[in-house]
């Protein structure tokens, strides 16, 4: 697509083959958060476990973790569509299977785990490829608003998927959910194969034997971290991720539902309305973003993200648990303190993403092509396997220690990250 200099680029969905990247990933990710939703009502009506639903969620990170080094390999090998296409087949066929099985009523939570490894499996080899694959499909000056739109299309589609996810299990049952999930990576494949894209990156060898290619995966995936390593701003924002993975997951996983559960006797309902506020938050951010970015050093937009995020976590403590929100929570209740957090999560929102999309910019403007499907890779597997450790330790948090100290030490881990990244001189001067 030519373009002089100076000129607006052209709309990103104007560009046929990342309109239906673009689409089949809305359709797979609502049907992924609507099951994910729904699937931990599901075990915690069957087990009345708590742990139980959180050994799901630690599987499904650890999963990512391992397998996303393999996924970013493979993606930098063969063709990154037939990757997204083949994957979503499988997703279906998991999905489907084990909705026949719930049809047979011979379904048994183990059998969940084992889902979960599956689908998570697929993600690791699916998500490497769907990151890598985008500036193979756009212009250079298109990626921006790419990754503002992809960024947009996860929030929106976990904002949707949870308040979808609770009304069709409540009004349906678990066996409806798992027939559209099914649905939604069948439809999602069936896009992504009219997707027009390069067979396989530059310099890319045929794949051969799975154990010929885990083992080449492993050497390759050395030369990747050297890669990362040689490259101290990519390396940072790799730390960066990890940490911040690890101080957020658990603010709306364990603190939050802790909160609602425990402390205030609250609905899941409200829970859901104080979580799904994150999640427009973001879409919002995600829209404004590409207009003002241009005005702003990418430094700026990143820092100013993150002190955001530290505001928001210090004006929740103060008026959920210090004496100078008592007046409020005596006068509102459990509903004001609901729309209260429903705020504050937007703003959490907002603050993420504006720091999310121009460090995703930096970070697909800097690595080589040859290279980028086994970065995401590595990227993928450090930002998930902090996950379960963050699960872990936050629960651990709020077991023995008060709530509020649990959101202190969040919020003081976030302005750590905030003056690390301030202080990275790579990061100076960096624009769009």
């Amino acid at each position: 697509m030519a373009d002089t200099a100076g000129a607006k680029p052209a709309p990103v969905l104007r560009n046929r083959n990342y309109l239906l990247l673009f689409s089949g990933k809305i359709v797979s990710q609502l049907g992924d958060q609507l099951y994910a939703f729904a699937l931990s009502w599901y075990i915690l009506d069957r087990t009345k476990s708590p742990i139980q639903m959180a050994v799901f969620l630690v599987v499904d990170s650890l999963t990512l973790a391992l397998l996303s080094p393999l996924g970013g390999a493979i993606a930098d090998r063969t063709s990154r569509k037939s990757i997204l296409v083949a994957m979503d087949l499988a997703r279906w066929a998991m999905v489907l299977a084990l909705a026949l099985i719930l049809y047979a009523g011979a379904l048994e939570i183990w059998m969940l785990y084992v889902g979960a490894v599956v689908l998570a499996a697929c993600g690791a080899v699916f998500n490497p490829a769907a990151g890598a694959i985008i500036p193979n499909l756009v212009e250079a000056d298109q990626i921006p608003e790419a990754s503002s739109m992809n960024q947009f299309s996860w929030s929106l589609c976990a904002f949707v998927g949870m308040l979808a996810g609770g009304a069709l299990y409540a009004w349906a049952g678990i066996s409806a959910v798992f027939i559209i999930n099914a649905a939604s990576f069948l439809v999602s494949a069936g896009l992504e194969y009219f997707v027009s894209a390069r067979a396989a990156p530059a310099g890319a060898r045929p794949l051969e034997s799975l154990l010929t290619e885990i083992e080449r995966a492993v050497r390759e995936l050395r030369d990747g971290y050297r890669y990362v390593r040689k490259d101290r701003l990519i390396a940072a924002f790799c730390i960066m991720y990890a940490a911040y993975n690890a101080l957020l997951m658990p603010i709306g996983f364990v603190y939050f539902p802790y909160l609602f559960n425990v402390i205030l006797k609250a609905t899941s309902f409200q829970l859901a309305l104080s979580l799904g506020s994150l999640f427009v938050g973001t879409m919002i951010a995600s829209m404004i973003i590409p207009r003002v970015l241009h005005k702003l050093d990418l430094r700026k937009a990143i820092i100013r993200g993150l002190l955001l995020l530290c505001a928001c976590q210090a004006f929740a403590i103060a008026v959920l648990f210090t004496p100078l929100g008592a007046p409020f929570r005596a006068s509102f209740g459990n509903w004001g303190i609901t729309y209260l957090c429903v705020f504050i999560s937007f703003l959490l929102g907002f603050a993420t993403t504006f720091f999310n999309v121009p460090i995703t910019i930096i970070l697909q403007n800097r690595t080589a092509d040859e290279f980028r499907g086994r970065f995401w890779g590595f990227f993928g597997s450090m930002s998930s396997l902090s996950v379960p450790v963050g699960y872990l330790a936050g629960a651990a948090l709020v077991r023995a220690l008060p709530l509020w100290f649990a959101y202190a030490l969040s919020t003081l881990g976030f302005l750590v990250l905030c003056f690390w990244l301030a202080s990275l001189r790579e990061l100076r001067g960096i624009k769009v």
